[in-house]
């Protein structure tokens, strides 16, 4: 199998012809009881630009095949490679004017194709599709867009490459041309920089990332590629802010640089260093605010913000959790997420302490096993994610006590069995292994209750729904 972008498309032979195939990550009988067979029924889209206009596509997966004991979704290969691909092949390359002159076509032919979608009705479903640099394939003057749920199905096994890869450059409230030249300023900011707008630090979710992009928070692009066109940096920056409504113009595509002296490279680095103490002094007085104007409280996004500008100014990452400024569901919700990237501290900052002991037992065990097998030399992790996650609130009658109902799917070790996933208990061999993972419906009941303005978890009820293993 052609695995060209390591994550979402493969190219390999079925019955005497080359496909396009996404691997789901599922074994055969998984992907049966996870009921996987509605991804057939996904449509994506070819842009064609060859006859000279545009003219869309469908495309539609043809079958499933199993591929190294994977279960593959396959259809009619379409040449081409990932933007995503073409993106980070100039990123690592020493001033390589043919990379950087490759992405920029891609990136334009991409641009225009997908805003000529964007005018037909009915062509996307999903206000994401066509959006997500890893999905796009781009060739010589077409492009492909692939289904949305098999992009996600390809990186269900790596909630971390799908943030890095996908999430950091997709609005999460923008839909319309709008939400297509947000994509585009973040990827030109990139191509111009040569880093995204909105870094993804170790232990990054994305509640951190969303939130990020929802407040427009990002160092100008003047700072981090010095001498650039300034009318290209600023409309770069409009579009991140989802305030652009016209096509990027030539100036954009095509940003010139200036010379600097020593002098104002010294004084650019000065400027960018206030630039960003000043936005912390910003969100630091907006958290005070929260905290002791009730009434007009800040939202949660405000108080997570915060917390990443203190970790990118002290070191770089979030040092000391908190649930502050975090109404219940986002409690809920940044739990489960630290619990399926094993963040055992933030775990623990959601957690009353007593509570949740098996989750952070399983997590910490988890994360350690995975850390021996990497100084053996192993690069293979332990299976473990939360998916499909569901959150629903219910009233508990008083101010200060919330509970909520959480269904989703845990992917674990099929060594651990049946006992750790219903309990937390370690299971997983520390040595070098293929492991093969086994499933779980759960439905939990989380009870929450506030004390100094801090929401945190007392109780998690759990119920196994259902118990998969190959």
């Amino acid at each position: 199998m052609e695995d060209f972008n390591n994550r979402c498309f493969s190219r390999f032979e079925n019955k005497n012809a080359v496909v396009l195939g996404f691997d789901t990550g599922l074994s055969a009988a998984s992907f049966a009881r996870m009921r996987q067979t509605s991804l057939l029924d996904k449509k994506g889209f070819i842009v064609d630009a060859n006859g000279g206009d545009f003219v869309i596509k469908e495309w539609k997966p043809e079958s499933v095949a199993e591929v190294n004991r994977r279960m593959v979704v396959y259809g009619v290969n379409v040449e081409g490679e990932p933007l995503a691909a073409s993106l980070n092949r100039y990123i690592k390359s020493d001033a390589d004017k043919e990379a950087k002159a490759d992405f920029k076509r891609r990136l334009r032919l991409w641009f225009n194709a997908r805003i000529f979608a964007e005018e037909k009705p009915d062509v996307f479903a999903s206000k994401q599709e066509g959006l997500v640099p890893a999905s796009i394939l781009t060739g010589g003057k077409t492009v492909f867009f692939a289904p949305l749920e098999l992009v996600k199905a390809a990186f269900s096994d790596d909630g971390a490459a799908f943030l890095k890869d996908a999430e950091r450059y997709v609005h999460p409230e923008l839909i319309g041309k709008r939400a297509v030249l947000f994509t585009a300023g973040a990827l030109l900011y990139t191509l111009y920089s040569k880093k995204p707008p909105f870094p993804c630090e170790e232990g990054s979710s994305s509640v951190h990332i969303h939130t990020l992009i929802r407040s427009g928070v990002f160092t100008p692009l003047e700072y981090e590629a010095p001498g650039i066109d300034v009318r290209a940096s600023e409309k770069i920056g409009a579009m991140l802010r989802g305030e652009e409504t016209e096509n990027p113009p030539d100036y954009v595509w095509e940003a010139g640089f200036s010379s600097l002296s020593p002098e104002e490279i010294e004084t650019r680095a000065k400027q960018k260093e206030r630039f960003v103490k000043k936005q912390y002094r910003i969100f630091k007085r907006r958290l005070f605010f929260s905290v002791n104007k009730p009434a007009v409280k800040m939202s949660a996004a405000a108080a997570v913000i915060m917390l990443i500008f203190a970790g990118m100014i002290i070191n770089g990452r979030l040092s000391s959790p908190t649930t502050r400024g975090l109404e219940p569901l986002e409690v809920a919700k940044v739990y489960y997420e630290a619990f399926s990237s094993l963040n055992v501290p933030l775990m623990e900052a959601c957690l009353q302490r007593g509570a949740g002991a098996g989750d952070v037992n399983a997590a910490a065990h988890l994360y350690v096993v995975n850390k021996t097998r990497e100084s053996h030399g192993d690069d293979v992790k332990a299976p473990f994610q939360i998916k499909d996650a569901d959150f629903v609130l219910h009233n508990a009658g008083t101010a200060d006590e919330a509970v909520i109902k959480a269904n989703y799917t845990m992917i674990f070790p099929q060594e651990a069995g049946e006992t750790w996933a219903a309990e937390g208990a370690p299971g997983v061999n520390e040595g070098p292994s293929e492991d093969r993972a086994a499933m779980t419906q759960r439905a939990d009941t989380l009870y929450l209750s506030r004390k100094k303005d801090l929401w945190h978890i007392t109780k998690i009820e759990r119920e196994e729904k259902e118990f998969f293993s190959d």
